[in-house]
């Protein structure tokens, strides 16, 4: 089952901005002690479009596949210690994603394991036969304990310009079969070099290059021009060698079509 990869930052210490909003640059945690935000916007904050939510998509993961784990990272400030912590989050009292119908949290989650300056909100996904209609989705709130503060609203970005809320985080969810934004919009040059698009196919892809699904379906990475001639044709290339081994020791691959996955006309 592919797993979801997350971005892993280097945690900064933190600074004071103004009376009330303070900024992770210049924070000064012995006089307020650990703070504790979501890593991912942080990490994503001088991007074009931070990243605050995580969308898992069941209808480009395998048809067989009833749940999948998700860890969505936090990390904090200051020391580390040699004992576990935990913190707390709160959740959308509106939304549609909901506990125990939809997730559970899992074993570990809402801890900083000892010697570490990250953690992770733990979850095991279900996927419902309703998600096929439609989108669901919840948010999570970090909130302060014994053990961590959440004086740190916001991380700021582009010579203090801008800035980007790093206390909470989306999670949508849905099992709507659609093809990704790479291979719908630029669909003469996805198939030229990979082929026709089927989830099989993709999953590969993200298996064999160590990808991630969100290169695919957000469109800020086809727009960027992350789909270089040059990746697709090392891409297509290696595919059309690799598959040509398998096959050579017999071991061949197929679609949820029962189709052999091939790769395009422009793959040498």
């Amino acid at each position: 089952m592919k797993q979801f990869k997350y971005i892993y930052i280097v945690v900064l210490f933190l600074s004071l901005v103004g009376c009330k909003e303070k900024a992770l640059d210049f924070y000064n945690e012995s006089e307020s002690g650990s703070s504790i935000y979501f890593s991912l916007p942080y990490s994503t904050a001088s991007a074009t479009t931070p990243t605050d939510s995580l969308h898992v998509r069941f209808g480009f993961l395998p048809q067989d596949l009833i749940s999948t784990d998700v860890p969505i990272q936090v990390s904090i400030t200051g020391p580390i210690y040699d004992v576990d912590r935990v913190f707390k989050i709160s959740t959308n009292s509106n939304a549609t994603l909901k506990e125990n119908e939809h997730y559970t949290f899992t074993d570990g989650s809402l801890v900083v394991p000892a010697g570490k300056n990250h953690g992770f909100v733990r979850l095991n996904i279900k996927k419902t036969e309703e998600m096929k209609k439609s989108r669901f989705v919840t948010s999570f709130r970090l909130l302060p304990n014994e053990n961590f503060n959440t004086d740190i609203y916001y991380r700021y970005t582009n010579n203090m310009q801008r800035r980007v809320p790093i206390l909470d985080f989306r999670l949508i969810v849905d099992n709507i079969f659609e093809e990704p934004y790479f291979w719908a919009t630029r669909r003469s040059t996805a198939e030229g070099y990979l082929g026709k698009f089927s989830v099989a196919k993709l999953n590969l892809i993200i298996k064999l290059f160590n990808e991630d699904m969100e290169h695919f379906t957000d469109p800020q990475y086809t727009e960027a021009n992350y789909f270089s001639i040059a990746r697709l044709t090392f891409w297509g290339s290696y595919m059309k060698y690799w598959l040509g081994k398998e096959a050579s020791e017999d071991r061949f691959y197929y679609d949820e079509n029962k189709q052999l996955i091939t790769v395009g006309p422009n793959a040498s």
